[in-house]
């Protein structure tokens, strides 16, 4: 198992300035691809892949996304890449700035972040062979960096404010889906989920696609019918009640924060605190501290 990385980093910036699209997760997505990665392509000859790390969407992209470049294709089942990823994700959790490293098998990987806030919502990968030098590859991070900065100033930041203040007001209390008469009511396909997450919430893997195979039905289907009786959608459902059920741990035992994640199905504590923060507000500590040990 790789242990970590000698990252190079440039600094990053919040942006601000109004737009007018539509207050949806894809409009945002749109414009990045559209505007960004579309743009740098046709000024460089290489593609980038757009990774959409805040955004949860019904159906297909619902699932976990895929962190391979084109250009990683043939190593994208290795264990280094996988690994290699978490490390960059990390790297972005804990400084969200542009950062880039020479991997194992000598591809420059570089990654440029999009933020909101303090928040990383989502990353531009760049990927070339290793045999351009260091500092013509950091020209083409600096200038992926630069349209990124540019698109988000012009357009993207008032409408990643609509679109996760929407997010934010939609999303229902998740007692509401399973709290007696209301689940008794359900399709059965959307009962059996529901059963399936309140077994299954350590399970890292816990998916969408995953359980629409155990229930052995069509993952799109499953999701247009969770939404459409619960009025969330399911991934949205599977997150609040990790947070949730962490809550309950922080309240009423003195496990550890990393002992926590793990039991709530968050395969990285820094990942799980951010998130933790993302629902409530608080980190899991600053929770924790707030909440008498008898309730």
């Amino acid at each position: 198992m790789i242990t970590g990385h000698s990252f190079q980093h440039k600094d990053s910036v919040d942006v601000t300035s109004p737009a007018d699209r539509r207050n949806r997760p894809d409009a945002l997505i749109e414009l990045l691809r559209d505007r960004v990665g579309n743009r740098f392509e046709r000024m460089t000859g290489l593609p980038t892949l757009l990774l959409p790390l805040a955004f949860e969407f019904s159906g297909d992209s619902c699932r976990t996304f895929s962190a391979t470049h084109p250009a990683c294709a043939e190593f994208s089942d290795t264990r280094y890449c996988r690994e290699s990823w978490r490390l960059h994700r990390a790297e972005l959790e804990r400084s969200p700035t542009p950062h880039w490293h020479q991997c194992d098998y000598a591809k420059w990987c570089g990654v440029v972040p999009v933020r909101h806030g303090s928040r990383c919502v989502a990353a531009f990968k760049l990927v070339h062979d290793g045999d351009m030098c260091s500092d013509f590859f950091e020209r083409y991070v600096d200038l992926l960096d630069l349209l990124v900065r540019d698109v988000v100033e012009s357009e993207g930041k008032p409408l990643a404010d609509r679109v996760f203040t929407t997010e934010s007001s939609s999303v229902v209390d998740s007692s509401s889906v399973h709290n007696g008469s209301p689940i008794r009511s359900m399709h059965a396909k959307v009962r059996r989920a529901i059963e399936y997450v309140e077994g299954h919430l350590s399970d890292t893997d816990l998916s969408v696609h995953g359980i629409a195979t155990v229930l052995g039905i069509h993952p799109d289907y499953l999701a247009h019918l969770f939404a459409e009786q619960t009025k969330q959608r399911m991934c949205r459902y599977i997150a609040i009640r990790r947070v949730e059920s962490a809550k309950n741990l922080l309240a009423t035992t003195d496990w550890q924060i990393k002992r926590i994640a793990f039991a709530t199905g968050h395969a990285n504590p820094k990942w799980f605190s951010q998130h933790f923060r993302d629902y409530t507000g608080l980190t899991p500590s600053e929770f924790r501290r707030s909440k008498p040990r008898d309730e």
